[in-house]
């Protein structure tokens, strides 16, 4: 699960971040907020003095391809009898 996104200079779309703890850690909001985390000079801080806790619906990323919205859809066939689709000879299921 991304733990949020970045948008770098470089980069065309924004990199997400991810984080995972161990269950025991990240089973609740308090046991997070006192996960340390290096700072610029080498100290250590708890998340809980760098981010304000919320709770909500993030916006998701829009897509745009030649200026306008694009929707990506994609799909995994287990075999092309079971989902009805038709294919050609050189990609039939075994």
């Amino acid at each position: 699960m991304p733990a949020g996104l970045v948008h770098l200079e470089r980069e065309k779309e924004p990199v997400e971040l991810s984080l995972r703890m161990s269950l025991k850690e990240r089973s609740g909001i308090a046991s997070l907020r006192e996960v340390s985390v290096p700072s610029s000079n080498g100290s250590l801080l708890p998340l809980s003095e760098l981010v304000k806790v919320r709770e909500g619906i993030e916006d998701k990323t829009i897509y745009h391809k030649n200026l306008k919205r694009v929707v990506y859809v994609t799909e995994m066939l287990q075999c092309c009898r079971e989902s009805g689709i038709r294919h050609t000879e050189d990609e039939r299921c075994n």
